[in-house]
């Protein structure tokens, strides 16, 4: 199981320079962590391609419109913790404060 995770990090990272190779995408970081401990990174592309600055873990990423997909992310993980259902009427959803 381990080193089937591993495959897809290797798999991610493979994928990530592909993009900047093909110029889909100028540059990307990619952090794995678990229990507050960096298992894995990996930087790729530019920063700023016209200074020819590469990415690294200093490099400020602008969110521009992906918290949606975030927030699509975060409520799936809660439904297969089985913390949220997607049957719910959503004038039943609580939000503890």
């Amino acid at each position: 199981m381990q080193t089937e995770r591993w495959i897809r990090v290797e798999r991610l990272y493979h994928a990530l320079d592909a993009y900047v190779h093909a110029d889909s995408i100028v540059g990307a970081a990619t952090l794995v962590m678990r229990d507050g401990r960096v298992l894995a990174r990996h930087e790729t592309g530019f920063a700023d391609r016209a200074l020819g600055q590469r990415v690294d873990t200093n490099t400020i990423f602008h969110w521009g419109s992906i918290t949606k997909t975030l927030t699509a992310i975060a409520v799936m993980q809660l439904v297969e913790r089985h913390r949220l259902s997607l049957e719910l009427e959503v004038e039943l959803v609580h939000l503890d404060r």
